[in-house]
């Protein structure tokens, strides 16, 4: 008998029909790949094994059974979801409950597997221990911990509570490769018997996973190949780390657009950044690379200024500015756009992408700037002029995240943050997005830092640097283009930051 049943599902939106005719079946314990381009309808399939469907979808025809069980039904519901089903999405920092500490998470999911209050600080301990993480995590809520720590949480939480299947959405998205050497490894050992639907661009994690592989395109399930979607094995670059020098000099005549000196502190009692420094000039793309939980998040939301450090300081354009972007002047707030990992939580659910889109318009020509109208931004990110009425339940978590990219940009920002911005986009849309980076780089100087844990994304910048042990460090394995700028040279202050060639040495 399968455990999952899927029969002959359509699900159609007003403007467009977004899975046709679709079967599959899921035996238990089997393991099986989901593969597609961005917004191919994979996250709204997987939400279907649930009984659930995004705002905006319609079930047009078809059935789902999970242990012969209804989710579409009330009774099938409850019997499916957090029971006989574990679903982990791509923005797992924000399905975790906002208001509950992470113990709190797991305890609940042990509950559900039917353990005794008796047992419940050991499971609770044993379910960190397996996915990694430390025990004092427990006491963390979840704004507190990294995206990367977020998924291992959900996943223990997953496992925790013994459910027969688990859908897992973009698994290995935001995690650095050692976490996804581990998550692999946790997956295929510790996982039990449970049944597994893994939606992923990445083809090598999926293959290693899985039984077998599936392909959604163009919202019909096929066998076949999909030209363009890219993925596989995040390369494997070698690195060496390098001790901090001090801080590259912006070149004669020149400031840097953004500059900071000795960022510590990070939330929790033990700071994750130890005294980071960082420079940014026009045009120029820096990729921050480091593990999971270094503190990349941390330094891009204390350079938003949505994050307090507890030490250090920050120049826009060569003038001091407060951390808190509420203490900053209005025409400095448009300065630094962050396109954060989480872009459910950092788009109004409520609001249609091409509003969002208008009011950062708005703020832009306030501010003496003429942005791009909306249906040129939306195409700068690769996404159709109906995206604009749609609101962010309503999209895939690439398109939401291409969406919250499309707002950063309409602000007309001089600074550019990307937290993971191509971390749920399929190779072919993940070249797409860096291409438009940088014709905005060439067109209107725009200073870009790229916060990734892909080798072959960080390829892409003119300087490549790893968060260590708190602090920033160089990579100089890392080829740069040439006619580099940015001199290793003292900096007005002594801070320190990491070794760069001279324009010669490119």
């Amino acid at each position: 008998m399968n455990l999952v049943e899927v029969a002959h599902l359509s699900l159609s939106s007003a403007e467009r029909t977004v899975l046709s005719d679709c079967s599959l079946t899921i035996r238990p314990g089997e393991r099986v790949g989901l593969v597609g381009r961005s917004g191919s309808g994979k996250t709204a399939l997987a939400h279907a094994l649930l009984g659930y469907t995004r705002q905006g979808l319609v079930r047009v025809g078809g059935t789902v059974r999970v242990a012969d069980h209804d989710p579409f039904s009330p009774a099938g519901a409850r019997r499916v979801r957090g029971r006989l089903a574990a679903y982990l999405p791509q923005d797992c920092a924000s399905a975790l409950p906002a208001e509950h500490r992470v113990g709190w998470v797991l305890d609940r999911a042990a509950r559900r597997s039917g353990a005794g209050r008796a047992e419940l600080t050991s499971l609770r301990t044993d379910a960190l221990e397996r996915m990694g993480l430390p025990a004092e995590l427990a006491r963390a809520f979840p704004h507190q911990i990294s995206g990367g720590q977020a998924q291992r949480v959900a996943l223990a939480a997953a496992l925790a509570q013994g459910a027969e299947l688990v859908v897992l959405d973009e698994p290995t998205s935001g995690l650095d490769t050692r976490a996804t050497e581990n998550l692999v490894h946790l997956l295929t050992t510790a996982a039990g018997h449970a049944a597994m639907l893994v939606v992923s661009h990445d083809l090598d994690v999926v293959d290693r996973l899985t039984h077998r592989r599936i392909v959604l395109s163009r919202g019909t399930l096929t066998d076949d190949a999909v030209d363009g979607l890219g993925g596989g094995a995040r390369p494997d670059v070698p690195r060496r780390r390098v001790a901090a020098v001090p801080a590259p000099r912006a070149p004669e005549g020149e400031t840097f657009v953004l500059r900071a000196e000795g960022v510590r502190g990070g939330p929790g009692a033990d700071p994750v950044l130890r005294g980071a420094s960082l420079t940014l000039g026009a045009g120029e793309s820096v990729a921050v690379m480091g593990a999971s939980g270094a503190g990349k998040t941390t330094l891009a939301r204390a350079l938003a200024g949505t994050l307090e450090p507890s030490g250090g300081r920050l120049w826009l354009d060569g003038t001091p500015q407060p951390w808190p972007v509420a203490g900053r002047t209005a025409a400095d707030r448009l300065l630094v756009a962050h396109v954060d990992q989480d872009s459910r939580a950092a788009l109004n659910p409520r609001e249609t992408v091409g509003a969002a889109l208008e009011r950062a318009r708005r703020a832009a020509v306030r501010g003496g700037l003429v942005p791009p109208p909306v249906a040129e931004l939306l195409s700068a990110v690769s996404l159709p002029p109906g995206a604009a009425d749609r609101r962010p339940g309503e999209l895939s978590g690439g398109e939401r995240q291409r969406a919250n990219l499309a707002r950063a940009v309409a602000a007309g920002p001089r600074v550019l943050l990307c937290d993971e911005v191509t971390a749920s986009l399929d190779g072919a849309t993940e070249r797409e997005v860096l291409d438009m980076l940088a014709k905005l780089r060439e067109e209107r100087g725009l200073a870009v830092l790229l916060i990734t844990h892909s080798a072959a994304v960080a390829a892409t910048a003119g300087r490549r640097l790893e968060l260590v042990d708190g602090t920033l460090v160089a990579d100089d394995t890392q080829p740069r283009p040439p006619g580099s700028r940015w001199a290793a040279e003292p900096g007005p202050s002594g801070a320190h930051e990491e070794a760069v060639p001279q324009a010669d040495d490119a």
